[in-house]
């Protein structure tokens, strides 16, 4: 066990109707006002505070900058902690984690026991910039299909303008759209090309706790944080096995990351552990 102990041990349980299942398929996106608790979202926070702090320097599980290296002043404005889990997999007995699942599991009809989970923390200062309209599955390798749902919670509340969550609604059936780097090439961070107008996104402000659910595949983007605090974000990815597709997707943009010296990625993480990809 870690440091941290387990979750709290608080019940909350969150279920969807047909029509939170239909919106969602039809729009690629979905808002739930409540996932977890109080309890557990001051837990969060005590995880958050030791996987930030400026020394974790070391180890998979450490604070990566992920503002982008064009602009020095925005350094380390924008900083990410993949895999939290496999130091703390606590996290994987949260409220938070099993809700999303049942959640996934009814967007996308699976069940929860051929469901995973691998999450992320991030943490966007004041003044940091925007993040441009992408799609997650840009990112990822370009052989496999994903049936995956994305959730993204905070542990405060988040409006519009300290970065709120935006979707483009139904982009999720346009497939993976053309990407372009907006920073250099090994930083591999992406945004669709040719861009999406802002006033095309619908923004879903959130209540400290509340979480958005979208398509691997949904275009999305947050603004600027304007505001004078820290935006807290703690996401996940509910997933089933890569299935490898026939016939490779082209991207581009990958394989200039490959170029500029970037590692392929050949495994993933599912519950904690670090599997490799479909042969």
């Amino acid at each position: 066990m870690s440091t941290y102990g387990a979750p709290p041990a608080t019940e909350l349980e969150v279920t969807l109707t047909a029509d939170h299942v239909a919106f969602y398929r039809e729009n690629g996106f979905l808002v739930v006002d409540r996932i977890t608790t109080d309890e557990e979202i001051d837990w969060f926070q005590r995880i958050y505070e030791d996987m930030f702090d400026p020394e974790r320097v070391d180890g998979v599980v450490r604070p990566v900058d992920r503002s982008g290296v064009r602009d020095e002043a925005c350094a380390r404005t924008i900083t990410q902690v993949f895999h939290p889990e496999l130091d703390v997999p606590e996290i994987l007995a949260s409220t938070y984690v099993r809700n999303a699942k049942r959640i996934a599991s009814a967007l996308l009809d699976i069940s929860t026991d051929d469901l995973t989970v691998w999450t992320h923390m991030i943490r966007k200062a004041p003044g940091a910039a925007e993040v441009p309209p992408h799609q997650d599955e840009a990112f990822w390798p370009a052989d496999f299909d994903y049936r995956s749902v994305a959730a993204w919670m905070p542990l405060h509340d988040v409006p519009v303008d300290m970065g709120a969550m935006q979707f483009l609604p139904g982009s999720h059936r346009d497939g993976v759209r053309h990407h372009r780097h907006y920073d250099h090439p090994l930083q591999s961070l992406l945004t669709v090309d040719p861009p999406v107008a802002d006033d095309a996104f619908v923004a879903c402000p959130l209540p400290a706790g509340g979480c958005t659910f979208h398509d691997p595949a949904t275009v999305h983007r947050t603004a600027v944080n304007a505001t004078g605090r820290p935006r807290l974000a703690l996401p996940l990815t509910v997933q089933s096995v890569p299935i490898r597709r026939a016939t490779r997707r082209e991207t581009p943009w990958l394989d200039e990351h490959l170029a500029a010296g970037g590692r392929e990625q050949t495994s993933y993480v599912a519950d904690g552990r670090v599997l490799p990809l479909p042969v």
